[in-house]
């Protein structure tokens, strides 16, 4: 399977520019600020990296303001799972459970900060 081909076309198709050497934050990550940038995405012809790339372009299409941080990474998680289904790629459940942990760590963190309600946070797989 060519997955950096069809990272290369989510890029253009949803109009992301990729920061190789960015000097904010130490892993991949998106800015929702309408810059529509990733920054330290590694490009690998990879499963993983299709994954991850795809996870943080969820970010950017599915953000809104009011979102708890366990929100904004099930919205991001669930938007790619559905993109890799469209796509007619495998679903890898190493992956979608890698992510379902963290999305469960943000929200107990979040409650641990005084997270006032109980959310409902669901990944639909």
């Amino acid at each position: 399977m060519d997955y950096l081909s069809v990272a290369e076309q989510m890029i253009k198709d949803y109009n992301i520019t990729i920061v190789e050497n960015s000097t904010c934050w130490r892993r991949t990550h998106a800015h929702v600020d309408g810059t529509r940038r990733v920054c330290k995405w590694k490009k690998a012809n990879s499963y993983p990296s299709l994954f991850l790339l795809l996870h943080e372009i969820g970010h950017i299409e599915t953000h809104k303001s009011s979102m708890h941080r366990c929100e904004q990474e099930s919205e991001a998680t669930v938007w790619t799972i559905k993109k890799l289904r469209e796509l007619g790629l495998p679903i890898k459940r190493k992956y979608t459970e890698k992510y379902k942990k963290y999305i469960k760590n943000t929200y107990n963190r979040g409650l641990a900060r005084g997270l006032k309600k109980k959310l409902e946070y669901k990944l639909y797989l």
